[in-house]
């Protein structure tokens, strides 16, 4: 019986997430990873340069949006602070944009 199993079948007994982690020798989150695990896709992370490129916009348009809230983006902690757009955030920003321009005008930039 694979341990997956085994913790299920542990849990429909009515043993708690601490029970399990103490009978399998791991924590109580990790119990409620593998028993739940999560389907979330993992982010897809662009640079800037790559971002712009993916929106068919300049990279200063890019920076401008991320300053002024339109679109999130992360920041490494390098001395450059280099920004991290994730392709879900893009997305969002493209399905908001199309929205907002069905009368066949482009992005605005």
């Amino acid at each position: 019986m694979k341990r997956e199993e085994r913790m299920r079948a542990m849990h429909e007994k009515g043993l708690t997430y601490e029970d399990i982690g103490q009978i399998e020798c791991i924590s109580k989150q990790r119990v409620g990873q593998i028993l739940h695990p999560s389907n979330a896709e993992p982010p897809i992370w662009l640079t800037t340069r790559q971002a712009a490129k993916y929106l068919g916009v300049h990279i200063n348009t890019l920076r401008l949006w991320a300053n002024e809230g339109r679109v999130k983006c992360a920041r490494l902690v390098n001395t450059r602070r280099d920004r991290r757009f994730s392709r879900q955030e893009l997305n969002k920003l493209r399905e908001c944009e199309s929205d907002s321009t069905k009368g066949g005008d482009a992005m605005k930039s």
